[in-house]
């Protein structure tokens, strides 16, 4: 089976699946999540468990991993969308608290919602990425996939966010 990305690998060959197995360091998964976001403006993350780390990681490191996975330094604004059910309130305001320090200068907001179970990244409202796990978890145990959201895909979506006040 040959398991090669467009994103990661610069591979155009339409016959490649556009997957990337997360078997990879943790990271070279950043980085390549990175490298998605690079020139972005405006990027809306949409994760339940975002304000959620693995207990054997540090908030500061967290923070600093979306911090670089997110490219805040170059962003003007970013939005977040998690689950509320599935946060620790004490962890989520000191992760909330440290991405917005982190972002200073950078427009931030976020909105609790429980209708999204799918991890995506999007950005500019051009592109997305589907990330198959959370990113307190990318590059674990499991093994997770990051797949380019089609663009009908995407629109559908957008328009959901829209229609239900969720950006």
């Amino acid at each position: 089976m040959d398991i090669s990305c467009p994103i990661a690998y610069g591979v155009t060959d339409s016959n490649k699946r556009d997957i990337m197995a997360g078997l990879y360091k943790r990271a070279e998964v950043i980085k390549d999540i990175k490298d998605f976001t690079k020139d972005t403006g405006n990027l809306i993350v949409i994760d339940p468990y975002i304000y959620r780390r693995t207990k054997d990681m540090e908030i500061e490191k967290y923070v600093a991993e979306f911090s670089k996975s997110a490219n805040l330094k170059n962003l003007k604004k970013i939005h977040i969308i998690y689950n509320y059910f599935d946060s620790n309130n004490d962890e989520e305001k000191k992760i909330r608290d440290g991405i917005k320090k982190m972002a200073s200068g950078v427009s931030f907001s976020d909105k609790k919602d429980i209708t999204i179970h799918d991890r995506v990244w999007i950005a500019d409202r051009e592109k997305a990425l589907v990330i198959g796990s959370s990113l307190n978890s990318i590059g674990g145990k499991k093994i997770c996939f990051i797949l380019k959201l089609p663009d009908e895909d995407l629109k559908e979506l957008l328009k959901y966010l829209d229609d239900n006040n969720l950006i």
